[in-house]
C-alpha cells in the first residue's frame, strides 16, 4: 500500500440470480445512418462458497513467495512503506506451510543488529533470501542456515528507495527504484560480485513500482506508479539495458490512470492492478493492445436500501493461477476476488482485515494474502473459485472488432441492480484515441426520470468495459433501475476520432 489508506467496512453478499438483462435496440437516424447494437452479457458477481484461513505474523507482513517445497516465505517490513518508513523498528521475514490446509509459522528470522525493512522478496534456491529495502536504499539478504542479514548500498542511487523485485534465470536481480519526487530507475544486482547498475526509465517520474520476469522470454515487465504506463526490457547479463526502455500504454480512462502491481498468466499476457480504480488491466506481451475488466458491478456500492458508493476503491495486489484464473485484492472493502477472463465474472471473499499489496498464488493453487496492518497473513484453498470455461482461451486478449465504426450508439430497455449487472463494452479499433459520452436515462424502481452524462476516454487499439450498476450507484444486489444508454463520440476533444464499436 501507498498514502491511499481508505479502510472501508466490508460489505456483506449477496448472489446473482438473474443473468445480465438484454439490451434491446432502440432504431434512430443520425446523418442518414442507421445505428444498431445489442448485447447479451453473462454474471459477474457470485457468492464466495469458502473462507479464508488466517494466521498470525511477527510484523507487518508484505510481498509473499514460494520455495520449491511449496511454502510461503513472507517480507515484513513492520510498517507501511509508502514507499519509504519514517524511524521504523526493524522487521522480519518469516516462513509458512500449510498442516491440516491451515497456514502455520515454520520459521521466524530477525536480525541480530541493525534495522532491516524487507518489502519485495526473492528466493536463489541456494538457501538465501534476498529482498528490497526502499527505507534503507538497499538490497538485503538473508543467509537461511546462519540467519546471517547483510545490506548492500554501494552503486544505489541516494532515495532511490528499490521497490519492486524480480529474480532471472542466470541467478541476478532486477529492481525498480521509486525515488519518489526524483529520477525513477531500473536496477541491476549481481548477486555474486553484487555490482550494480542503473538505468533511468523513459518516463523518469513514473515512479516504478511492482515487477515480474518472464523465463520464457528472458523479459523483465514493470509497472509505474504515477505514470500509465507498462514497461519492459530484456534481461541482459551484464545490467545494462538498450535506452529508451520500452514502454507501452495501460490504461488513461481512470484517475489515477496508473497501473500498480504486475504479473504474468500461464499463457505470458501481462496483468496489473489498477489501483485508484475498479479496474483490472490486462496487455498482450506482443501487440501490447490492453483489456480492462471492471469489478465495480460486485464491489461499489455497498448493498442497502440508500447504497453508498465506494469512491476510495483501491485494487492492490494481483496474481494469476494454473487455470487462467486473476487474482486481486481491494482494500477498502476488504476483500479478495476471482476473476475468470473468459466472461469477467467475478467472485469475491470477505477478508477479516484490510489487504495490501502482497498477494500470490502457490504452485498448488492456494491463493495467498497480506493483511498488513493487522499482521495477519490469509490463505485460501485451491479449488475455491470457478474454473474458467473448458474450450476457452481465458487469458487471450480479445480480439478487437474491426468496424464498422460509428459515432453515436443507441442502447435501451435495460436493466441493472435487483439481481442483474449490465456492461457497456466499448471498443476502438482505430489508431487514434476517441473520448466518448455515455448518456443515461434511468429511473430507480418507484422514482421518477433521471439522466446522468459522463466521459471516458478510449486509447487507439483498446477495448474498455463500463460498469452500468456502478455508474447508477447501485449493484448487482442492491435496487433495481430500468435505463437506456447513448453513446456519443465527442470530436471537439478527439477531433481524429473516426468512431468506435459499442455493445
Amino acid at each position: 500500500m501507498h498514502e491511499n489508506n481508505f479502510w472501508g467496512q466490508a460489505q456483506s453478499k449477496g448472489f446473482n440470480t438473474g443473468m445480465i438483462v438484454r439490451l434491446g435496440l432502440a432504431l434512430a437516424v443520425l446523418a442518414g445512418s442507421v445505428t444498431l447494437a445489442w448485447t447479451l452479457l453473462g454474471s459477474h458477481f457470485a457468492r464466495a462458497a469458502s473462507s479464508v484461513n488466517t494466521v498470525n505474523t511477527h510484523a507487518h507482513p508484505w510481498s509473499i513467495v514460494f520455495d520449491a517445497q511449496g511454502n510461503a516465505w513472507v517480507a515484513e517490513p513492520n510498517c507501511n512503506p509508502a514507499p519509504v518508513c519514517i524511524a521504523p523498528p526493524t522487521g522480519s521475514i518469516e516462513e509458512f506451510h500449510l498442516v491440516g490446509g491451515l497456514p502455520v509459522v515454520m520459521n521466524t528470522y530477525t536480525p541480530a543488529a541493525g534495522i532491516f525493512n524487507p518489502t519485495s522478496l526473492q528466493l536463489d534456491g541456494a538457501g538465501h533470501v534476498w529482498f528490497t529495502d526502499p527505507t534503507n536504499d538497499a538490497i538485503g539478504e538473508l543467509t537461511i542456515a546462519t540467519n546471517t542479514w547483510t545490506k548492500f548500498t554501494a552503486g544505489i542511487s541516494a532515495n532511490a528507495m528499490p521497490f519492486g523485485l524480480a529474480l532471472d534465470k542466470t541467478g541476478n536481480l532486477w529492481f525498480a527504484e521509486r525515488a519518489q519526487g526524483g529520477t525513477g530507475k531500473i536496477g541491476f544486482f549481481n548477486t555474486g560480485t553484487h555490482a550494480v547498475v542503473e538505468t533511468a526509465v523513459t518516463t523518469t517520474t513514473g515512479q516504478p513500482d511492482g515487477m515480474t520476469y518472464s523465463s520464457a522470454t528472458n523479459t523483465v515487465w514493470f509497472a509505474e506508479d504515477t505514470a500509465p504506463k507498462i514497461g519492459s526490457f530484456t534481461a541482459t547479463t551484464n545490467g545494462i539495458i538498450p535506452t529508451p526502455i520500452a514502454e507501452h500504454t495501460s490504461n488513461a480512462n481512470i484517475n489515477p490512470p496508473n497501473p500498480h502491481l504486475v504479473t504474468l498468466d500461464k499463457s505470458g499476457n501481462v496483468w496489473y492492478s489498477e489501483q485508484g480504480s475498479d479496474m483490472v488491466g490486462e496487455m498482450n506481451p506482443t501487440t501490447f493492445t490492453t483489456t480492462q475488466f471492471s469489478a465495480a458491478g460486485s464491489i461499489c456500492p455497498t448493498p442497502g436500501v440508500t447504497p453508498t458508493p465506494c469512491t476510495n476503491t483501491y485494487i492492490d495486489g494481483i496474481s494469476s493461477d494454473s487455470n487462467g484464473t486473476i487474482w486481486f485484492d481491494e482494500t477498502q472493502t476488504k476483500v479478495l476476488g476471482s476473476l475468470n477472463p473468459a466472461n469477467g465474472a467475478v467472485t469475491l471473499y470477505p477478508l477479516p482485515q484490510a489487504p495490501g499489496d502482497g498477494l500470490t498464488v502457490d504452485p498448488q493453487n492456494n491463493v495467498w494474502v497480506s493483511m498488513q496492518f493487522s499482521q495477519v497473513l490469509g490463505e485460501l484453498p485451491a479449488g475455491s473459485a470457478p474454473t474458467p470455461t473448458p474450450g476457452t482461451s481465458p487469458t487471450t486478449t480479445p480480439t478487437l472488432l474491426t468496424g464498422p465504426v460509428y459515432k453515436t450508439w443507441y442502447f435501451a430497455e435495460g436493466r441493472v441492480g435487483g439481481g442483474f449487472n449490465e456492461y457497456l463494452s466499448l471498443d476502438n479499433p482505430t489508431t487514434n484515441a476517441c473520448q466518448v459520452t455515455i448518456t443515461y436515462l434511468y429511473t430507480p424502481d418507484g422514482q421518477g426520470s433521471l439522466t446522468k452524462t459522463l466521459s471516458v476516454n478510449i486509447g487507439a487499439g483498446t477495448r474498455y468495459e463500463e460498469g452500468v450498476d456502478g455508474d447508477l450507484g447501485t449493484s448487482s444486489h442492491g435496487f433495481g433501475i430500468t435505463d437506456s444508454a447513448i453513446v456519443t463520440v465527442d470530436n471537439t476533444v478527439t477531433p481524429a476520432c473516426t468512431g468506435i464499436v459499442a455493445e
